[in-house]
């Protein structure tokens, strides 16, 4: 009977071993849904002259670590008694603010907020010489250029940060802006300050995501479309909407390592009541667009790339460049019914043959 106790013991300890070894992940490029980011790939252990790849015993050891079977479950678990028991809400990308609100902690988000973050003549300088060649650049092409500022929940919300001095001061966008306003002609969409006078009505960041709830993004796009008829390029009022009471799972959640650690959040989701522009899908693209669209999917940061026709409206033809702060919360969809033509691209840089295709009025950047 003991031997018989002592194999199961020893079955079950190899099983424990070699599970996770068994079920490791085989596909390249897989993304971990409660991470949010691409799990290492597997290491080439010779380049292309077959020389040895020096680093291939620590690529190896991250393909390893990222895709062990079973690590998300482990991870999970591992979050859920960290936030649960220990009371741990905080890592190096989430700082865990006042009243339920989290924010992100790269790209120096905290440091900014304080007033700490660098930033002095030099880099001033490069941002206006490459904005200045962006613009020169269109307005050789006849194409109207238009900065828009985005800003950090950081800037608009420090009194929610839990430690150090924090409170509403200039940030680095408002030194790029008054720096930019100072010395160019280039027309700059502030959105800070419309987002701050909109906050003393509502909130317009979700708690537990970085990015805006749908009352800042409407806030937004009122304050582009308003610039642009304050600039002469555009006549037209900003679409009217309505809201609606809608739940959302913000994506901190998902970094802290555990999607179900936070509540979903309830906000007010924009309704467009009578939509006018249509999307044109990849499916149904003609070779213009299906050239824009193969461009799009080669050099988009994001999922988001979007065209849209409408005809109901004579008003310019806009390419907007951006990130997920633009891509989502019915954005686009609002631009869509302000412009005639107006083609959405999550990348860096502006694209030549983009802007050659699409031919149009006003790129926004």
């Amino acid at each position: 009977m003991k031997q018989k106790i002592n194999k199961l013991i020893l079955f079950g300890f190899l099983l424990l071993i070699l599970a996770p070894v068994v079920t490791i992940n085989h596909e390249s490029g897989k993304i971990s849904t409660i991470e949010n980011r691409t799990l290492a790939a597997f290491p080439n252990f010779f380049d292309d002259m077959f020389h040895l790849n020096n680093s291939v015993k620590l690529e190896f050891e991250n393909w390893l670590n990222d895709n062990i079977g079973f690590r998300e479950q482990f991870v999970q678990t591992a979050s859920w008694i960290k936030f649960n028991v220990l009371g741990i809400k905080s890592n190096d990308k989430v700082h865990a603010g006042k009243d339920g609100c989290f924010f992100y902690t790269l790209d120096h988000n905290l440091q900014i907020a304080q007033g700490n973050y660098p930033m002095d003549k030099k880099m001033l300088e490069s941002i206006r010489v490459n904005q200045e060649a962006v613009k020169q650049r269109l307005y050789e092409q006849g194409i109207e250029y238009i900065l828009v500022l985005p800003v950090s929940k950081a800037s608009i919300y420090p009194e929610m940060i839990q430690t150090g001095n924090y409170s509403i001061r200039k940030t680095l966008v408002d030194l790029v802006a008054d720096y930019l306003e100072e010395t160019t002609d280039i027309k700059i969409v502030r959105l800070k300050e419309s987002l701050l006078e909109k906050k003393k009505e509502e909130q317009v960041f979700f708690k537990t995501d970085t990015h805006w709830n749908e009352i800042g993004a409407y806030t937004a796009y009122k304050t582009i479309i308003e610039n642009m008829n304050k600039w002469g390029i555009l006549k037209n009022l900003p679409v009217s909407v309505t809201f609606e009471n809608a739940q959302r799972k913000g994506e901190f959640s998902a970094m802290l390592g555990n999607t179900n650690l936070l509540q979903e959040e309830s906000f007010k989701q924009i309704v467009i009541p009578s939509q006018n522009a249509r999307q044109i899908t990849d499916a149904e693209a003609d070779e213009k667009y299906q050239r824009v669209y193969e461009i799009m999917k080669q050099e988009a940061l994001g999922y988001q790339q979007t065209l849209y026709i409408n005809d109901k409206v004579m008003t310019p033809k806009v390419l907007m460049y951006g990130d997920s702060m633009f891509a989502s919360w019915h954005l686009p969809e609002l631009m869509a019914e302000t412009f005639s033509e107006f083609s959405y691209m999550w990348a860096r840089n502006i694209n030549q043959e983009v802007v050659d295709l699409l031919k149009p009025d006003v790129v926004v950047y």
